[in-house]
């Protein structure tokens, strides 16, 4: 008895040797690479906007969570929705783990709508971990007549996008297809931050797709004066802080429709969604997932998130679900692409 004791003790303390072999060495080579290195965020967005917020609170707190304290940069790269910046990363940019983007949330799935201009096969990207997850609303001005759903399928609303095949758009389109509202899409704003500076001026009337997170960040105001109006939410699930809003999965009839509102909502799952290169070494590819995961968790970021008003999950949606998600988005039935491509009139 004492020999096979002794035996199993043996090969244990040879495991936790290999092990400890191995960790150091793993952890060294990330460390060698990113020491003195410089690691950019590919932000598609403009300055000021939502998503650059994020991307700048996020580069503050990161370097302290990757072996060997990168510096960390933010790059801001507009146009086409986000899509120049994904494809820049893709296409461009280094493989190596020191460029990461940082796009809208509909950009993954632009591939499967037949977006031409899209050059990358999202299921072969490797995604980083999300901060949140997102729910969005169709966001009117205050002074517009358009008050409710009912008021949006009885009169033409202006609203503001940014290209023809830009998400806001695409969602614009749907709620149309599902719900007969009238909303007219005004496309060139590139951005959130000229298109609420236009609804203060009244040259528009809204958005058909801000964000709960983003809206809270950057117009926290507008909610707690009732400066705008928002119509209907959209998203895995409704917002607790919009509990009377209308919520769409609930606002359409058939089992059709409900399969294309799910399919098209599956973007704002993805929340904030950062990704890395097809050809980045995968060892690098874990280590920026887990310092990514660390650094949502860090207290020093939440605190000062809290005071910029801006969401972080308890449970941020890991790289490896994003993964999954999208994979399992593009291998839905292709009755129900066609449709959301029709939708998304890239013509």
């Amino acid at each position: 008895m004492m020999k096979l004791r002794t035996g199993k003790g043996l090969v244990l303390a040879s495991c936790l040797a290999g092990i400890g072999f191995v960790a150091p060495s793993h952890a060294d080579a990330i460390s060698d690479f990113y020491t003195g290195k410089t690691v950019t965020i590919i932000a598609g967005y403009p300055a000021g906007d939502g998503f650059d917020l994020y991307a700048r609170l996020i580069a503050k707190h990161l370097p302290k969570h990757i072996a060997g304290s990168p510096t960390i940069l933010v790059r801001n790269m507009v146009g086409a929705g986000s899509l120049v910046a994904a494809n820049f990363v893709h296409e461009a940019a280094a493989q190596d783990g020191t460029n990461i983007a940082l796009i809208g949330s509909g950009i993954p799935f632009s591939p499967l709508l037949g977006v031409k201009e899209a050059k990358f096969d999202p299921v072969k990207l490797n995604w980083l971990p999300s901060p949140n997850v997102d729910v969005s609303g169709v966001v009117v001005w205050h002074e517009s007549p358009t008050k409710t759903l009912d008021d949006a399928r009885k009169r033409e609303t202006l609203l503001a996008t940014a290209t023809t095949n830009s998400t806001s758009s695409f969602y614009g389109r749907l709620l149309n297809e599902v719900l007969g509202t009238k909303l007219k899409l005004i496309p060139g704003y590139n951005g959130l931050s000229p298109v609420f500076l236009a609804m203060e001026r009244g040259e528009i009337e809204g958005h058909p797709s801000v964000t709960y997170s983003t809206l809270k960040a950057t117009k926290p105001d507008w909610l707690v004066e009732k400066k705008v109006n928002v119509l209907v939410q959209f998203g895995r699930t409704r917002h607790p802080d919009w509990p009377s809003t209308p919520f769409l999965r609930d606002e359409v009839k058939t089992d059709d429709e409900r399969l294309l509102v799910d399919m098209a909502g599956a973007p704002l799952t993805l929340g904030r969604p950062f990704f890395l290169g097809a050809n980045v070494p995968a060892d690098r590819v874990q280590a920026l997932r887990k310092a990514f995961t660390e650094t949502y968790r860090d207290p020093a970021l939440r605190a000062e998130a809290q005071l910029l008003r801006l969401e972080f999950a308890d449970e941020p949606v890991s790289g490896e679900e994003i993964q999954a998600l999208i994979a399992k988005t593009y291998a839905a039935p292709q009755a129900v692409i066609n449709r959301l491509r029709a939708l998304y009139d890239v013509e």
